[in-house]
């Protein structure tokens, strides 16, 4: 399985893997933790889910949170100084598309 290659694919084995209480093996946890890095939000989302609380946790709650923060700060600087070039306005697409889904994610969730 290639990760990004198939979205729902990926999500499914992200909350698999936040449902034990260990990932075991060296394969499993580097491929935990690009799910982690690819689906930030969704990993934050599936901790809450599980109520993953320990210190283990909270620190790679703290990452997932910067990651989105970013993607947040980003959105940000070309809502104050829009966009120029042909590549700035991809990523700037490619930002709002993400906040979408999020957005829509957010208020399935509640």
């Amino acid at each position: 399985m290639i990760i990004g290659e198939n979205k729902d694919q990926d999500l499914h084995q992200l909350e698999r893997f936040v449902k034990p209480l260990h990932v075991h093996g060296y394969v499993s946890n580097l491929w935990y933790g690009a799910l982690r890095s690819r689906y930030p939000y969704d990993f934050i989302l599936y901790a809450k889910k599980y109520n993953k609380t320990s210190e283990g946790y909270k620190d790679l709650l703290a990452i997932a949170a910067e990651r989105v923060n970013k993607l947040y700060a980003a959105m940000n600087s070309y809502l104050i100084d829009p966009p120029n070039t042909e590549e700035q306005k991809v990523e700037f697409d490619r930002i709002i598309v993400v906040f979408e889904k999020l957005l829509h994610k957010q208020n399935a969730e509640n």
